[in-house]
């Protein structure tokens, strides 16, 4: 029996309500059941009034007793017994969901969705759909249904129809944390899990494979035949999993090198299979999408020891021709052209100069990727084209190089997550942003897939790859040439950073902090931006002058827009911004120290600045 005495502080409470300083639901219930009856202080309906600990258990009061007086006030016409019944539950269940919210974090989705399943069962939970207006219902209606009920019995999915929300049988929503679970993460957790079986499960490409296949057909045509030859078992297994991403690789044919071999004896003896392969590829490539006309090939060199190496890559050195199959005087004009580049004068110099003493051709006739111009109602329809890295100026970061910039991608998340990609998230893999007001922000939606392809092609080359791209196209695959570079830099193991953080830009530099408001243009030292934003919108600073020559940036809350960033990348600029997986730490009190003035003015600080272009360590000195 609870005593009638009234409490007058929270020792008397917890001594009154045992195991309320631990948010039990039972002694949260009995408390409500005793402020029904017998009002506490004042002081008790206010945060702000709690003692110096200000423990998470004084809101969970608080809150209690907030609906105890809401129950008074609105008379709502049931008993104290049953308010403080309903309170307690309540808090059972939110005990329930902190709880399994939790368990989901490290269970397979599978294991996850059964669980949160079983929860929705036991709660009662169903899922609620308005329903359009019928002349039965001309104001139309809710419609209810148990939530296994969406389960696809064949792939053990989950599909929450569109307008339909998981309620419980008051109607109220879902918790948030289990809701997201639902429509988000469960289904990416799903993705990531068979995408990584898939990709598991293939076999990798072995030295074997790719020097036969070279030999017959050329380096160029190897990479692509080796990578095609995964991507069709990727894209197969992976058609029906959602958020993953198809390895796209337009149409070809691969030319042995035998037909080389004919033709430096007689160009003409290979009149019929060049005719041949005209129409092969036209029977190919020919689709709905170019009308009447399949429009053009590339017919691109191959050659076998010169080009796409592990130490060279020939580029440039060997023709490739873009023609009009349709043209057959063309399209063998085209062949001559390219087995003819084989012995020009560059491609000898260049063979010499890498110790290559007779080379031999293969072709990879191939549909030509056509770029689309402007679409008056999709503004991001243009396109986009270039090259992508999977490995970076660090090894942790994966550069794709288009026609409008560079995007750089964090190549930890990818390999995290190769080959899934989220379609409310865009940039989620985006180690910077780019500026939003120049065309490199569309292409974040058009090449995005990209930089998951390179990652794969890492995976299944093993070693560090790089694509040439249209838009989400492959068109071409091949070893990445890596040069060592001269200098390297290492994060000191003596000193404790104040910061850890995202960066831009490799060094290590010791530096003081410079003024926003002066012309900085001249000088070396460290800016301090509060929020990106500024830089754009604020009249506190002098600008693009603000920047140093040499130096570094700091930016306490980065935002999409990467302004900051992108100056700094062009100006060689050290630029450190927390990201999802880090924070600033203590730099605020470092940087201004018991000051509660946070502006410009504040004490001079120095500081070194350590980045190795994708971690960054502020240090205090």
């Amino acid at each position: 029996m609870i005593s009638m005495s009234p409490v007058e502080s929270y020792p008397q409470l917890v001594e009154k309500f045992p195991g309320i300083d631990h948010t039990e639901p039972q002694a949260l219930g009995r408390l409500a059941f005793y402020a029904a009856v017998h009002a506490l202080p004042d002081e008790f309906m206010s945060a702000s009034s709690f003692d110096e600990g200000h423990e998470p258990w004084h809101s969970e009061v608080s809150d209690v007793l907030y609906a105890v007086d809401s129950w008074s006030e609105d008379n709502i016409g049931i008993s104290r017994l049953e308010m403080a019944t309903r309170i307690r539950d309540r808090k059972l269940t939110e005990q329930k969901i902190t709880l399994l919210s939790e368990s989901l974090d490290s269970l397979a989705s599978d294991q996850g969705l059964d669980l949160l399943l079983e929860f929705l069962k036991e709660g009662n939970y169903r899922v609620s759909t308005e329903v359009a207006p019928s002349p039965l219902f001309p104001e139309g209606r809710t419609a209810y249904k148990a939530v296994h009920e969406y389960i696809d019995p064949k792939t053990k999915d989950l599909h929450i129809p569109y307008h339909s929300a998981v309620v419980d049988i008051n109607d109220e929503p879902l918790d948030s944390r289990l809701n997201d679970y639902l429509e988000t993460e469960y289904p990416m957790r799903k993705s990531v899990e068979e995408a990584g079986i898939v990709l598991g499960d293939l076999e990798m490409i072995s030295t074997e494979e790719f020097e036969e296949l070279r030999s017959q057909y050329g380096a160029k045509a190897a990479g692509l035949m080796c990578f095609k030859k995964r991507s069709d078992l990727i894209n197969k297994a992976l058609e029906t999993t959602a958020n993953t991403i198809t390895v796209k690789i337009p149409p070809f044919i691969p030319v042995d090198v035998a037909m080389y071999e004919a033709w430096l004896v007689d160009p003409s003896s290979i009149d019929s299979a060049i005719e041949k392969l005209r129409k092969d590829i036209i029977g190919l490539t020919e689709s709905d999408y170019y009308g009447d006309t399949m429009g053009f090939v590339v017919i691109r060199s191959s050659a076998v020891k010169s080009e796409d190496g592990d130490t060279h890559t020939g580029a440039g050195v060997y023709e490739s021709i873009a023609v009009d199959p349709s043209d057959s005087v063309e399209f063998q004009k085209a062949v001559d052209a390219v087995y003819a580049s084989t012995t020009s004068q560059a491609a000898l110099t260049y063979q010499n100069g890498i110790g290559v003493e007779e080379e031999s051709m293969g072709l990879v006739v191939q549909q030509y990727s056509e770029t689309q111009g402007k679409r008056t109602r999709d503004r991001d329809s243009d396109s986009f084209f270039g090259h992508a890295n999977s490995v970076g100026q660090n090894p942790n970061l994966v550069e794709v190089n288009t026609n409008a910039g560079e995007l750089i991608y964090d190549g930890v998340a990818l390999r995290g997550q190769p080959l899934i990609t989220d379609m409310y998230s865009v940039g989620q893999f985006l180690h910077t942003h780019p500026d939003h007001d120049t065309p490199l922000r569309s292409a974040t939606r058009r090449v995005g897939d990209i930089a998951h392809v390179v990652v794969v092609a890492e995976k299944l080359f093993g070693k560090p790859m790089q694509v040439e791209f249209v838009n989400s196209t492959v068109v071409q695959v091949r070893p990445l040439v890596i040069k060592t570079q001269e200098s390297e830099v290492t994060f000191p193991d003596d000193l404790i950073p104040v910061s850890e953080v995202a960066a831009v830009g490799v060094g290590d530099l010791e530096l003081e902090k410079l003024s926003l408001r002066g012309d900085n243009t001249d000088k070396r030292g460290f800016l301090v931006f509060e929020r990106e934003y500024e830089y754009t919108i604020s009249r506190n600073h002098a600008g693009y002058a603000a920047f140093p020559e040499e130096g570094a940036v700091i930016i306490m809350r980065p935002s999409s827009s990467g302004h900051i960033q992108a100056i700094c990348r062009e100006k060689g600029l050290l630029c450190f911004y927390p990201n999802k997986n880090s924070s600033l730490g203590q730099i605020e009190d470092v940087l201004y120290g018991d000051q509660e003035d946070y502006s410009d003015d504040a004490s001079p600080v120095k500081l070194r600045f350590v980045a190795d272009g994708y971690n960054g360590k502020i240090y205090k000195i």
